[in-house]
């Protein structure tokens, strides 16, 4: 899904959360990046160059559109996860803090700034340099556009 601010994003989580009694909500930014590494040092989820098999991106001419989520003509990360960088950006819980300083180590959202919040992975609207592993960005909370998506994550104890 894409055109969906953070905003509503979380609105939906909320609503899921009420709706099957589980504890959903985005992924903080420290989740996000491990679950795109899945376990790497590399600079992409794969290795330390990006190919149009690893990712849906602007190779050699700028992408059109994003693939649907259930696209699998990229390659899987070594968690089994698909379209974790490229594709579309996805939202992520944290406030955006334009370093590390500061962060928590515990892997706990960065309240931050209310007003921007980061997202993550690259679109397919970018080059190989916005979909590595550590790429990140800002956006208004309220901003939605056809390049910005998100995922959730469901809490188990």
């Amino acid at each position: 899904m894409v055109n969906v601010s953070w905003e509503m994003a979380s609105e939906y989580t909320e609503w899921l959360s009420n709706k099957t009694g589980a504890k959903y909500r985005l992924p903080t930014e420290s989740e996000s990046e491990y679950a795109a590494r899945a376990g790497t040092t590399t600079v992409y989820p794969f290795v330390d160059e990006i190919l149009p098999t690893h990712a849906r991106f602007s190779f050699r001419a700028i992408a059109s559109s994003p693939l649907a989520n259930d696209n699998r003509s990229v390659n899987r990360n070594n968690f089994r996860l698909y379209h974790m960088v490229g594709n579309v950006q996805e939202w992520v819980q944290d406030g955006w803090e334009d370093s590390y300083v500061n962060a928590p180590n515990d892997s706990q959202a960065r309240r931050g700034n209310s007003r921007e919040r980061v997202v993550r992975g690259g679109s397919y609207l970018d080059g190989p340099d916005k979909v590595r592993s550590a790429y990140r960005t800002f956006l208004a909370a309220d901003a939605a556009n056809a390049a910005t998506g998100f995922r959730v994550v469901r809490e188990v104890e």
